[in-house]
């Protein structure tokens, strides 16, 4: 039985894709970029790993990417900052306090540091976990599974002990390369293009609060 669960952020708690989504399209037209891209197959990349994919998709100068990244990022934070208070899903604040009951809990998020900081300017404390990676600390990014790789090292737990909870297919994919379980938020058909192999190590959830519910009865 596991004792640790990872977080991921982005579209697990925080209700995010659609300021994600338009912050790249807007940093394309803004740099006049024409890229083929989808946010569904970059949800869970860090921004620099899918900016310097453009950047190659596009032949441009590698010394473009680091504008690229800051804009995309500065874009994200000043909608966020335009809002009146974090989007947050529906009980997360409510089912992370009642997880983190029975449970060691950890954020592992491709998001930027200051995006985080925005989730804790819901209300959640940020001592309720008890790691918290960013994109900042790690080199690669999901599917890797450097991120929780590190967490589990931080909280001294093996893979068998951790069930991490993901959204996107690069994220599921870290979370079973790094050893562990994975439980999956959102639409069970989105799962499509994950691997058959990898599927007997998913189990899916419509919402956190149907997961939580079922984690409290284990």
């Amino acid at each position: 039985m596991f004792k640790y669960v990872l977080f991921d952020m982005d579209g697990v708690l925080l209700d995010s894709a659609s300021i994600h989504e338009e912050s790249y399209l807007e940093t394309f037209t803004h740099f006049g970029l024409k890229p083929s891209f989808k946010y569904a197959e970059n949800a869970g990349r860090t921004t620099i790993e899918v900016m310097t994919e453009i950047s190659v998709q596009l032949s441009l100068d590698s010394s473009l990417v680091p504008q690229l990244v800051n804009k995309k990022q500065s874009l994200v934070r000043e909608k966020f900052n335009h809002l009146e208070e974090p989007p947050l899903f529906p009980g997360t604040k409510s089912c992370l306090e009642l997880i983190s009951k029975n449970y060691k809990i950890g954020l592992c998020t491709s998001a930027s540091r200051p995006t985080v900081e925005v989730f804790f300017r819901s209300g959640i404390p940020e001592d309720l976990f008890q790691c918290v990676i960013s994109a900042e600390s790690v080199v690669k990014g999901k599917p890797d599974p450097e991120i929780y790789s590190s967490a589990m090292h931080i909280l001294g737990a093996a893979p068998m002990d951790c069930v991490i909870v993901e959204d996107s297919i690069s994220g599921i994919i870290a979370g079973i390369t790094s050893g562990s379980d994975v439980f999956h938020i959102g639409n069970h058909a989105s799962l499509g293009t994950l691997r058959e192999e990898y599927l007997d190590k998913v189990t899916s959830f419509h919402d956190l609060e149907a997961m939580t519910r079922s984690l409290v009865c284990l």
